[in-house]
């Protein structure tokens, strides 16, 4: 499993769809809602941006995970794994009002279980039967592509049917610049730092980008 981090346009995006143009895309939004209902891809008929439904056809030989920070926010704001809010009424959520804060006790379960949940989930990353090839060049787009529209490409001939052979997490680095007056923003600035940390222990390459150049601060093994 690799890393990719990074400030806001620095590249990772661009980098990753090079090094591994045939890959599958799916957010962190769909990936956590698949992995949290046990359907991992390597068993469930494919990934797609949808987490309701699946895609038919074999998974990608690599798999890219993004969006994280949109799902940190969810959390944040009271949603579950589908980005649904709570604590709020119909005519609230159709007039785009905010959830109520919670009480700073429940703001601290909520940090802690939010963790507690990509914890499990890159856990299951980790143990995901892996095909033991991401060879390049991949053929074909292949599930969601970068403009966002679905669809499957052919499979990469360097991986096997039914396996994967690389997933890749996109995180976004926040923590740099001024602190931010909100409390809310200061949480979520705390909970990316943290999934950043954790996912750099469960990773075995950790890359940094930067102005578009990659940086190696985990070499992968061999």
């Amino acid at each position: 499993m690799q890393l990719f981090l990074g400030g806001a346009c620095a590249g990772k995006r661009e980098r990753v769809d090079e090094r591994f143009p045939g890959a599958t895309w799916s957010s962190a939004q769909a990936a956590m809602a698949l992995l949290e209902r046990g359907d991992a891809p390597a068993t469930a008929a494919g990934v797609t941006e949808s987490p309701a439904s699946a895609v038919g056809g074999p998974p990608q030989a690599v798999w890219v995970i993004h969006g994280w920070l949109a799902w940190l926010e969810a959390q944040l704001d009271g949603g579950s794994a589908s980005g649904d809010d709570t604590g709020l009424d119909d005519a609230d959520r159709d007039n785009g009002a905010a959830p109520a804060p919670a009480p700073a006790t429940d703001r601290s379960r909520l940090l802690d279980e939010t963790r507690r949940r990509w914890r499990t989930a890159l856990a299951s990353l980790a143990t995901l039967p892996m095909s033991g090839k991401a060879a390049l060049p991949m053929a074909g787009k292949a599930g969601l592509s970068m403009s966002g529209k679905a669809g499957l490409g052919e499979p990469g001939r360097g991986g096997e049917a039914g396996a994967i052979g690389e997933i890749v997490l996109i995180i976004p680095e926040v923590g740099r610049g001024i602190v931010p007056m909100d409390a809310r923003e200061r949480q979520l600035r705390d909970l990316a730092g943290w999934l950043a940390q954790d996912a750099s222990a469960a990773c075995t390459a950790v890359w940094y980008v930067r102005h578009g150049l990659v940086m190696a601060l985990k070499a992968p093994p061999g």
